[in-house]
This record gives structure tokens, sequence and C-alpha cells, in this order.
């Protein structure tokens, strides 16, 4: 869809799992997660230059001719280093 990147993404669901409230009265496991939440997508935006999958491919996702041209063009190729920089980063935040 071109927003934010899939790899990111996926790490902030792994850090929901691990410090997120359990229930919904937990304000500090909520402020914690948010915490560390910003500090991933601050890591990653400095890593890969941006956050947001048109910013860091070049291309408008959410139509079929940006899609093909991505795909033509090789675009998706930075992706395997995308998820490089998000498990990098999980990996420094859980060891916290």
């Amino acid at each position: 869809m071109g927003d934010t990147c899939g790899a990111l993404t996926g790490a902030f669901m792994v850090i929901g799992l691990k410090y997120g409230a359990i229930d919904a009265g937990d304000k500090e496991s909520k402020l914690k997660t948010y915490a560390f939440i910003r500090q991933a997508a601050g890591m990653f935006a400095k890593r890969a230059g941006a956050l947001n999958c048109r910013d860091l491919l070049g291309f408008d996702l959410n139509t079929p001719q940006g899609m093909e041209q991505a795909a033509k063009k090789g675009a998706f190729d930075i992706c395997a280093n995308l998820v490089k920089y998000a498990a990098e980063i999980l990996e420094e935040i859980l060891e916290e």
C-alpha cells in the first residue's frame, strides 16, 4: 500500500507482544510500548532514510502502474536490507 514498511510494522508487532499492556488500564505498559515504537521508528528512519514504502522505493504502490514500475525497476531489491535493519533494531530494543 505504500505506507509504513512491512518489516518495520512486523517489528512494531513484536514490541507490542513483548511490552504491550495485557490489561486495558495498564497505562505504564502502554507508555513503555509507545516509547519503544517511537525509538524503533526513529532508528529505522535514520538507517533507511524513511518509514514509508513509497519513499523508500520511490514508487506509489497504491496504483497498478506504480507497482508495475517498481517491479520492473527492481525497487523491491532493497527490501532484504530493510528487513535486516528492522531485525537489528528489534534485537537492540528487546535486549533493553
